[in-house]
């Protein structure tokens, strides 16, 4: 297998693992369970605000799972509204 192959497919196990977690906590909670993994700056503050915000079938609780080296401090500010 090549090593491209190899990185695609750890990629794709993570994925199914995180997904497979994320499930279980989402029914155990009855929580939307969102993952964001990047920076808290503009624009991507207003990105992640209005995905969550615009969510029709939302569950009674949720967990926010925020995966960061920091960013821009209002937009940390923001980001603690949802």
């Amino acid at each position: 297998m090549a090593r491209e192959e190899k990185v695609m497919n750890i990629r794709s196990d993570a994925a199914i693992a995180i997904t497979k977690t994320s499930n279980a906590v989402r029914d155990a909670l009855e929580a939307d369970v969102v993952l964001y993994n990047g920076p808290i700056q503009r624009p991507f503050d207003a990105a992640l605000l209005q995905k969550c915000r615009s969510r029709n079938d939302r569950a009674k609780n949720v967990l926010l799972v925020l995966v960061t080296e920091g960013g821009d401090q209002l937009a940390n500010a923001m980001t603690e509204e949802v």
